[in-house]
């Protein structure tokens, strides 16, 4: 979502999570539900957001190349990235210099506390960050299976 003053004099709009949209007063503010939106009423982004959302771009871009060569799925909306595997779901914020990992409550003993846990918060690239996923898959659950076979084959 964009935000917008309607006093503004340039015609610049900001991501929702801008500095300068926070200073924007409640009254004075046209909300967009996309850029294409903003544009077609004569707006365009202020400087502070095209950083935002050329990074924003190349993230995205990045994890929909790397997801499918590791069996992920991914979809994304403003400022989150959700990855899906065969046995769980992560999410985390492309805002911001450092990335928390969100990932899904498995047991259900903890879903009490929320759906998600912070997996960790640190600098990290996407391509670790999407190679660490896929790692985490496949200790955790793929070898699940290969226990209960070897269980299977002792009992």
């Amino acid at each position: 979502m964009l935000v917008a003053s309607v006093k503004s004099k340039k015609k610049l709009c900001h991501s929702r999570h801008c500095v300068y949209a926070q200073k924007i007063r409640h009254i004075d503010r046209i909300k967009f539900e996309s850029y294409a939106q903003a544009k077609q009423n004569g707006f365009i982004f202020g400087v502070c957001c095209i950083h935002h959302r050329t990074y924003a771009d190349e993230v995205k871009a990045e994890v929909a190349d790397l997801c499918p060569k590791y069996g992920l799925d991914c979809r994304f909306d403003d400022r989150r990235v959700f990855i899906r595997s065969r046995y769980s779901q992560w999410y985390f914020d492309i805002t911001g210099e450092y990335i928390r990992l969100m990932h899904e409550n498995a047991n259900r003993a903890y879903r009490s506390k929320g759906d998600y846990h912070c997996q960790f918060k640190r600098k990290i690239s996407i391509s670790e960050l999407i190679m660490y996923i896929a790692a985490h898959e496949r200790k955790k659950y793929e070898t699940v299976p290969r226990i209960f076979t070897l269980l299977e084959k002792f009992s």
